[in-house]
């Protein structure tokens, strides 16, 4: 596979795919805390199963729920990437004399950082690494 939008496709659907056994499942970051004998409050690990507060954190991050909207998030952003890609090569095609009408360097940019949570994956390839992205505290400085 050597297109990015196909990689990324195909990617965003695996990650669907892999809560779908959730459906209508929430997950909490609820836990009990209860004082210990000086007072202190503390995790209760009777309630949580052994798990520490971190681990609840993160399940709390990754609940099907939300894992299933940044999949359609990512999706919507690809689909709209595509269809403005069609048109534009349908519009550099009637317009020979001027094929600048598409610029897609910015949107495959933005691809190139969507794909990057699949970098491990045996079909990525290195030229779609995208640039070091800064920070947002660094966003407009540069």
């Amino acid at each position: 596979m050597t297109d990015l939008p196909d990689f990324l496709a195909a990617r965003i659907n695996e990650d669907r795919e892999a809560v779908r056994e959730f459906a209508g499942t929430h997950w909490s970051g609820e836990y009990n805390e209860i004082e210990d004998d000086t007072g202190e409050s503390v995790l209760d690990m009777s309630y949580t199963g052994g798990c520490i507060a971190g681990f609840l954190e993160h399940a709390t991050r990754w609940d099907p729920a939300r894992v299933r909207l940044e999949c359609d998030a990512k999706t919507g952003i690809l689909l709209h990437y595509m269809t403005q890609r069609r048109r534009a090569e349908a519009l550099n095609r009637a317009h020979a004399d001027n094929p600048a009408i598409f610029y897609p360097e910015p949107w495959d940019l933005s691809l190139r950082y969507l794909a990057l949570p699949y970098r491990d994956h045996p079909d990525w390839q290195e030229s779609w690494l995208p640039p070091e992205p800064g920070t947002v505290e660094t966003w407009g400085r540069r």
